[in-house]
């Protein structure tokens, strides 16, 4: 006994009036391509009310119909996935053209049915019910419930099972569960026919419509003997009835149809049948006898593959096609090679050939002129047929010859165009990633695109134009991934060249509103307003070593280091200078930064791997003592930053977090391009967040202080920056380079 089930289906909708659309599709196929395939079907509803709802449904509709029922597959699962591929393509052009608001909305279940097996995927707010005599399980995905992190792959899975005598599927939305219980469904739909009890549903749910919409489809196998379809029966495969409530969109498309077979000749359609037929009967003969070709078999696999790669697949098959074909290709050129040089040396060892052989090129040179003798002694009649046979074969063979030509810049071409396609489509995928904040998605959509992009032929000028194209979108998206903020012309807040004549300057400092920036050359010290950008000499300190750092010790105090690892403490309101003594262990020392947290100062020394530490007393600090107290290498280090732990910014781009003196599991993002070594990194205790100035990077980036990265600011003009100063209260940053003070919004 074989296995076929018995579909019937519910639709209650009113698109005056339905607070959503609702759509229930069941496809009709030939009896060939329903014992084949199956019978394709689905369920889907917008909640809204919106014009375009009908057109998206009817485009996903038409979409997985002819993908499915054109498949070259013979399984059915496999010809399902296919179809849900392309389903996916069409569902992210329909985005690309009426936004992403109705894709929030979107809920679908898409099912085959084929003998006793059926295949489901969904999407959305949807149920699927198994009724089991008295047992009832639900076999909806609770990841389908509200899903939107694959915006592009609305149909992400395929699930499949058997349905037994007995046993009963129910896809439904989920408004019918609003008025029947699962239990009640059950007993409804199992015990009693089934057409019975849907119209027993419908009527129950007219009394209580209250502007909902419904749209179910059941599923019941039944055992009965059917016989195989082949291609010459006719068999009749009726339609399913719809009464007047239930008159789908599907109806009034099937009415159009038949009105329009039935207003068109039928002569026309029945020479248009024949054309078809003779014309894939020629097609046939060429591809088998002339260009050496067979029908196209691909292999049966149960994986579920996305459109990238189910190309890649078939560029993979290609590859072998190529090899095998050019292994079979060097084989007979060896047989001739062989049958060649046998010929040969009959030739020479038989007299009678030999003397053949010598005569040839006579024979040869008089062959034209006894052909033009043998036409001259045909009668005029035929001469003309003898024309124009030869006439017939010249056209015909450089048909032949033209046909493969064309045939091969088709294949070019449609691979060409299948390439730019998945292209395009991992950058929408992308595209509409960003649009809800899934940057890992919208990440690997991009790497995607880029190995295709890498592959792609620019022999043209028109391909060369259409990758420059894309490897723009893709510079575009992938700085969009990478928190990139491009700034062709920063904003100048001022330009101490004016002021100071000796050279760039050496680093700045904010205090409230007022940035400080000092030249190591004559240790000047120079203010600026950052309100107005107005700049003026501050002081000049009468020292014998250069300034090299400086720090805000207290909001009235500025601190520097000089060159003898000395330190000389400003007192901004006084413009007073005073010297500190600064006891550091050791002959050989390298301070390359300092830092200042609540009355201690700290300076990174790499030539002894260490973080001095030093207190402030009364009048002067206390002796330096190591800090670091587990041994971390510090020695290629650039730059520290302090908010009550210390971070390091090291050579190789890393940033070493210390807590007491010893190093925490701490790492920042990795970045692209990747941060080489950067040039300073600056912190405060009321900032949540890392600054990190890499100068050959030409950026400013900014991470929170988990390691997260959160932006990075791009501009030629950061290419020579050697200090950065923070305000976050007024969310600017002040990068020096040379002499000139930027300014960057944050």
């Amino acid at each position: 006994m074989a296995v076929r089930s018995q579909i019937d289906h519910l639709l209650i909708y009113d698109p005056d009036s339905s607070r959503s659309t609702v759509h229930v599709f069941i496809a009709h196929p030939s009896p060939v391509e329903e014992s084949t395939l199956g019978r394709l079907m689905f369920v889907a509803e917008l909640d809204s009310q919106q014009p375009e709802n009908r057109d998206i449904i009817f485009a996903v509709q038409h979409e997985l119909e002819s993908a499915f029922y054109s498949s070259e597959e013979i399984h059915p699962e496999v010809a399902f996935e296919s179809a849900l591929s392309r389903a996916n393509q069409k569902i992210a052009e329909l985005v690309s053209s009426y936004g992403t608001n109705w894709h929030e909305h979107f809920n679908i279940v898409a099912a085959v049915s084929h003998g006793d097996q059926i295949f489901f995927s969904e999407h959305g707010h949807m149920h699927i019910f198994l009724f089991q005599k008295q047992r009832v399980t639900d076999l909806s995905s609770p990841a389908g419930h509200g899903e939107s992190s694959t915006i592009l792959k609305v149909f992400t899975n395929v699930a499949n099972g058997k349905l037994h005598a007995g046993e009963m599927m129910l896809i439904t939305t989920s408004s019918l569960l609003d008025y029947f219980s699962q239990e009640k469904l059950r007993r409804m739909l199992t015990e009693s026919q089934l057409h019975e009890a849907v119209v027993h549903i419908e009527n129950t749910l007219q009394e209580n419509i209250n502007n909902a919409a419904f749209g179910s489809i059941i599923i019941q196998p039944v055992e009965q003997t059917i016989p195989i379809p082949s291609v010459q029966q006719a068999i009749v495969n009726p339609r399913l009835h719809y009464s007047a409530t239930q008159a789908s969109m599907e109806e009034m498309i099937d009415r159009e149809q038949r009105t329009k077979e039935l207003l068109s000749p039928s002569i026309f359609s029945n020479v248009a049948k024949r054309l078809s037929g003779f014309t894939r009967g020629i097609e046939n003969i060429t591809q088998r006898f002339v260009r050496r070709r067979t029908k196209r078999k691909l292999p049966i696999t149960e994986t579920t593959r996305d459109y990238a790669e189910t190309f890649r697949d078939k560029e993979h098959g290609t590859l072998q096609k190529i090899l095998r074909a050019l292994i079979k290709g060097l084989a007979s050129v060896l047989k001739l090679a062989v049958a060649a040089i046998g010929s040969l040396a009959r030739l020479i060892t038989s007299p009678e050939k030999r003397h053949a052989l010598a005569t040839t090129p006579e024979r040869l040179t008089s062959l034209p002129s006894r052909t033009i003798a043998f036409l001259k002694k045909l009668p005029v009649r035929g001469r003309v047929i003898a024309g124009l046979a030869l006439v017939v074969v010249f056209i015909f063979a450089q048909s032949i010859v033209s046909r493969g030509m064309n045939d091969t810049r088709v294949e070019d071409t449609s691979s060409y165009d299948t390439r730019v396609s998945v292209i395009d489509g991992f950058l929408l995928d992308a595209e509409l990633a960003f649009s809800y904040d899934n940057v890992v998605s919208a990440t690997e959509a991009i790497q995607k695109a880029q190995e295709f992009l890498t592959k792609l032929p620019t022999r043209s000028d028109e391909q060369k134009a259409t990758a420059d194209r894309l490897n723009n979108k893709l510079v575009t998206l992938r700085e969009q991934a990478n928190h990139v903020t491009r700034i062709d012309r920063p904003a100048v807040l001022t330009d101490l060249n004016t002021l100071s004549s000796n050279g760039p300057i050496g680093g700045v400092e904010l205090i409230g509103s007022t940035l400080y920036a000092f030249s190591p050359k004559d240790n000047s010290t120079y203010q600026v307003d950052t309100s107005s950008g107005e700049a003026s000499l501050f002081a000049t300190a009468v020292v014998e070593n250069a300034f090299q750092y400086v720090i805000e010790s207290t909001p009235n105090t500025l601190l520097f280091l000089n060159t003898a690892n000395a330190l000389n403490e400003y007192t901004v309101s006084a413009k007073a200078l005073r010297d500190l003594p600064l006891t550091i262990p050791g002959t050989e020392i390298n301070i390359v930064d300092i830092g200042y947290y609540e009355g201690r100062l700290y300076l990174l020394d790499i030539a002894n791997n260490q973080v001095w530490r030093a207190v402030r007393g009364a009048s002067q600090y206390s002796a330096a003592q190591k800090w670091i107290q587990d041994g971390t290498d510090v020695r290629l280090a650039h730059s520290l930053a302090v908010d009550g732990d210390i971070y390091v910014l090291q050579e190789n781009g890393s940033v070493s977090k210390f807590t007491r003196g010893t190093r925490q599991d701490f790492s920042i993002e990795s970045v692209e391009p990747a941060l080489g070594g950067g040039t300073k990194i600056w912190t405060d205790p009321d900032s949540s967040s890392l600054y990190i100035l890499d100068a050959e990077g030409k950026r400013l980036l900014l991470f929170s202080k988990e390691g997260a990265l959160r932006n990075q600011y791009v501009s030629e003009a950061f290419a020579t920056a050697t200090d950065i100063a923070i305000n976050e209260t007024a969310k600017k940053a002040y990068i020096l380079a040379g002499t000139t003070i930027y300014t960057v919004d944050l």
